[in-house]
Formats: C-alpha cells, sequence, structure tokens
C-alpha cells in the first residue's frame, strides 16, 4: 500500500514545499555537476586519480542525485521504501568510493615517498656530479696552468735557441770571412812563396850548375864536388816544395765548378797521361767502374786518380810487377772508389798520418818525393764533401778508399 505523502507532514504549506523541494533540487543539481568537474579535471591531469575510483565516485554521486529525486518525489507520493533502497545503495557506493580513495591516497602517499626518495637520489647524484664537475675543472685549470707554463717555457727556450741559433750564424759567417780571408792570405802566401823565393833558388841553381860546369874552377875535389851537388839538390827540393804548396793552397780557392762527368772517362785520361810511367814499371791495372756518373770537378779528380796510381807504383815491391785494382761500389746517394795494390804497405797506426801535409814515412834516399801527394788527395775529396781512407799491413799492399757523393744539389762549389 502507499504510505501517506510528506507533503501533508508539511501540511502544504508553501514555504515548507517549497524550501525542502528546492532544497533536495540542488542538491540532486549539485550531485550532478560533480561528475562534470571530476571529467574536467582528469582531462587535465590523468595521473590525479584512478579510473576505478572516478567511476566508482560517480556513481555514487548520480545514485545520491537519485535518492534525492525520489526524496522531491515523496513529496507528493508516499513511496519511502524506493527512497531508503535508493539512500542504502548511494550509502554502501560512497563507502565503497571513500576505500577505494582511501587506497589511492595510500597509493599516492607511497609512490609520492618514492618519487621523494628518486628525488632525493637524483639530487644527491647531481651534487655528486657538481663536486666533480667542480673537481675536473679545477684539474683543467691546474693543467691549463701547468699547460700556460710549460708552453711559456718552451717559448722561451725556442727563443733562446733561435737566439743561439743566430749567433752560431753570425759566428759561423763571421768564420768564414775569416777562413776566406786566410785563404786569401795562404794564396797570396803562395804565390808569394812560388815566385819571391824561387827566385833566390833559381839564383843558386844557376850559380850552383855554372861553377860545376866551368873548367876554371877546380872541382877536382870529389868532396867539393858533392857539397855543391848537395846545394843544388837542396835548392831543386825546395823549388818542387814551393810548388806542391801553391798547387795545394789553389785546391779549393781555384776550383773549378763541379759538373756531371763519367768516372770511366777520367780513367782513360789519366791513364794516357802516365803512359810513361806505367810502361816503364810494368805495372798491370784493372778498373770495373761501370759506366757510373757523378758530380765533381773533373780537373781535381783527374789529379786525385793520378797521385794514387803514382803511390801505388812508388811503393811497389822491388822486383815485383805492380798490380793495381780498383774498383766502385754504389752506395745509395754515394760512391765508394777502391784501389788496392800489392806493394810494401805500411802499419796501421800510420793510416792517418800518410794524408798530412809534408808526412813521409821513408827517406829520401829510398823514395823520392816531398810528402804531398796524399795531403793533396785529402784536400780534394774534402772539396767534395766525402772522405778518404787506407788500409795495410806491411809487406801485404794498401788499399785507398774514397767516398763521394753522386749529387751536390745547389751547393756553391767556387
Amino acid at each position: 500500500m502507499e504510505f501517506m505523502p510528506r507533503g501533508q507532514c508539511y501540511l502544504w504549506r508553501d514555504d515548507l514545499l517549497a524550501l525542502m523541494v528546492g532544497a533536495d533540487a540542488l542538491m540532486t543539481l549539485s550531485f550532478l555537476s560533480f561528475p562534470l568537474v571530476l571529467s574536467a579535471l582528469i582531462r587535465k591531469r590523468r595521473d590525479a586519480i584512478s579510473r576505478k575510483a572516478f567511476l566508482l565516485l560517480v556513481c555514487s554521486l548520480f545514485l545520491c542525485a537519485v535518492a534525492h529525486l525520489a526524496a522531491i518525489w515523496n513529496v507528493w507520493h508516499g513511496h519511502y521504501h524506493l527512497e531508503g533502497l535508493l539512500k542504502s545503495i548511494a550509502a554502501v557506493s560512497f563507502a565503497a568510493s571513500a576505500v577505494a580513495t582511501w587506497l589511492v591516497l595510500r597509493q599516492y602517499q607511497s609512490e609520492s615517498s618514492f618519487w621523494e626518495s628518486r628525488m632525493v637520489r637524483e639530487t644527491e647524484r647531481c651534487q655528486a656530479l657538481e663536486r666533480q664537475l667542480v673537481q675536473v675543472r679545477s684539474e683543467l685549470e691546474t693543467h691549463q696552468e701547468a699547460r700556460f707554463r710549460e708552453s711559456r717555457k718552451a717559448r722561451v727556450t725556442v727563443e733562446r735557441a733561435v737566439a743561439e741559433h743566430r749567433r752560431c750564424e753570425t759566428n759561423l759567417k763571421r768564420t768564414r770571412q775569416d777562413l776566406e780571408s786566410v785563404g786569401r792570405e795562404m794564396e797570396s802566401f803562395a804565390f808569394v812563396a812560388s815566385h819571391d823565393l824561387r827566385e833566390p833558388l833559381r839564383k843558386i841553381r844557376a850559380f850552383g850548375d855554372l861553377l860545376m860546369s866551368r873548367d876554371r874552377f877546380d872541382l877536382s875535389d870529389g868532396e867539393q864536388r858533392e857539397y855543391l851537388g848537395y846545394m843544388v839538390g837542396a835548392a831543386e827540393r825546395m823549388n818542387r816544395l814551393l810548388d806542391g804548396l801553391l798547387r795545394y793552397s789553389r785546391i779549393t780557392t781555384r776550383g773549378a765548378p763541379f759538373q756531371r762527368t763519367r768516372l770511366a772517362l777520367l780513367i782513360e785520361e789519366v791513364h794516357d797521361d802516365l803512359d810513361i810511367l806505367i810502361s816503364e814499371s810494368r805495372a798491370h791495372i784493372e778498373w770495373d767502374v761501370g759506366d757510373v756518373e757523378l758530380e765533381v770537378d773533373p780537373a781535381q779528380i783527374r789529379q786525385l786518380l793520378e797521385h794514387l796510381i803514382k803511390n801505388a807504383i812508388k811503393y811497389g815491391k822491388p822486383d815485383t810487377q805492380p798490380r793495381i785494382e780498383g774498383r766502385v761500389r754504389a752506395n745509395g746517394e754515394t760512391l765508394l772508389l777502391e784501389l788496392a795494390d800489392n806493394g810494401i804497405g805500411f802499419e796501421e797506426r800510420h793510416a792517418e798520418k800518410i794524408f798530412e801535409v809534408f808526412r813521409r814515412l821513408h827517406g829520401r834516399d829510398r823514395y823520392e818525393g816531398i810528402g804531398m801527394g796524399l795531403a793533396m788527395c785529402r784536400k780534394i775529396v774534402q772539396r767534395h764533401h766525402g772522405r778518404i781512407w787506407a788500409e795495410a799491413k806491411p809487406g801485404e799492399g794498401a788499399q785507398f778508399f774514397v767516398e763521394l757523393p753522386r749529387h751536390h744539389g745547389n751547393e756553391s762549389h767556387d
């Protein structure tokens, strides 16, 4: 059966009806507007509430709105069971929403603590990185400062090296000028020696020859003639010494420019010049030079080869045919000339002395010469930026080695 409507309890007074119905209507509208507000919030912040809790809360609000509509309905009708049922369902729904909201809150709190702890760890990590960055920056500044000091020290060293190089260049230039001056003085001295000193020597020789050729002078005494012969011989040797000194001084100062020359052609010319000496000594000379070419002063290299061949023939063994073997070996940018003989040789300790000026290992009574031949050879080789040396054993012959560069580039050789 239907119960008495609630309006009858209000005595159907218009003011009470308006108040109660208006209040329930406003509650209905309020409950219905909440889902709209929550939907807008969730669209803005999807992490604000979980989907299940949102649906449960919307359902609870809708049931509350329906319950208030039932209250308005019961003002004129008596369906109180329906209103009570709706309110009970709404109450259960709100209780479930409260539990779900509490669980979500707990989850948010745990997630918040997780993110807070993670934020703390990230903050500590950032602080550690910042400290490392500060340390690296400090080390970098220290390294840069050290590099700057090293660079400044290197710059000072380079400046000192440049200044030292310039000073060395100045000293070298001054030394070169001094050497050129000494060379000119030596040439002048050699010229004076070859002219001014030769004049009295010529007179000594002339008067000595005149004395030895005239019959009116009593030179029947053998001792007097011997002394006069010594005087003439000494003057002749002095003349040869002056001539050798002059030629030695002109090796560097009056050398010809270097030009590309076939070594075999120079050897052939030397053999032509020494043809009489080679024939008289019955020397046997063999060469293995191929068709090599090198940049040299041809006249001086001919002079070098001539002195070496003369030296090998002069110091041959008595009653033994002189045998001379020469060959050339290429050694990169240089050529090595080897000249071996079967002569008397010499002791190894004299290997450097034989190239000194006026140095003789034997007396003039055994071998002629003034001690200038090998000295001139070394002077010629030095002008060609090469080197010369010898190896020998007494009685087993000697070997002479001459190493010369094949090219001289743009160097000056005057």
